[in-house]
Order: structure tokens, then C-alpha cells, then sequence
């Protein structure tokens, strides 16, 4: 696993608790998880057989044509918010949490950039 990937299921946990309630998140976790593991295992086998058949570039673009498909059919348009004061950046980066999650984000993004 990448460290994307190791975002993401933070992420995903959140929002599925977020989403259900406590007695619906064993059931729906254990759907998403097992959709995870399936393409952990078909996913290679597939993306080697299209290889096969078109080249390099095959792979990808089933993928990019897939996404954009499944972007197409879930897509909803946002709702109408009412109009309100932009926050300040400095404001923002005032909270403690979010300053030195900030600082986090540039110390390893430096580092990042050096090693390469």
C-alpha cells in the first residue's frame, strides 16, 4: 500500500462514520472494504490482460473512460448556498490544530523535494 492509499482509508472511515449510524457501519465498512479487496486482486489481472491486447496506454484509458462514466451518472449539481464572508487565511491558520497540520504538510513536502 502507498501512502495515498493509507490516506484515503483514513479518510474513508471517516466519512462512513460520518454517513451511518453505529449500528449500519460494521455492515457498510465490510461492503467497501470487500469492494477494496476485490480490486486488489482483479485489478492486476485485468489491467495485465488489457496490456496484452492494446499496449500500455489501453490500461489507463479504460480507467479514464470508466471514471468518467461513473463521474457522469453520479454527478449532482451543488445546491444553492447563501452567500457568506470569506474567512481570511491567516484567521484560519490561527487555530492551533490547523497550523501545525500546515506546518506538517510543508515540513514533509520539503524533505520530500530534497530526496528526489
Amino acid at each position: 500500500m502507498t501512502s495515498g492509499s493509507a490516506k484515503l482509508g483514513a479518510g474513508q472511515v471517516q466519512l462512513l462514520a460520518d454517513l451511518y449510524a453505529p449500528s449500519e457501519r460494521g455492515r457498510v465498512k465490510g461492503t467497501v472494504m470487500s469492494g477494496a479487496s476485490f480490486a486488489f486482486i482483479v485489478g492486476p489481472s485485468i489491467g495485465g490482460w488489457l496490456y496484452q491486447i492494446g499496449g500500455i496506454r489501453l490500461p489507463f484509458l479504460t480507467v479514464a473512460a470508466f471514471i468518467a462514466t461513473i463521474a457522469f451518472i453520479a454527478y449532482e449539481p451543488p445546491l444553492r448556498r447563501e452567500a457568506h464572508e470569506p474567512v481570511p487565511l491567516l484567521a484560519v491558520l490561527r487555530i492551533p490544530t490547523i497550523a501545525e497540520c500546515a506546518a506538517a504538510v510543508v515540513i514533509v513536502s520539503s524533505t520530500m523535494i530534497s530526496t528526489c
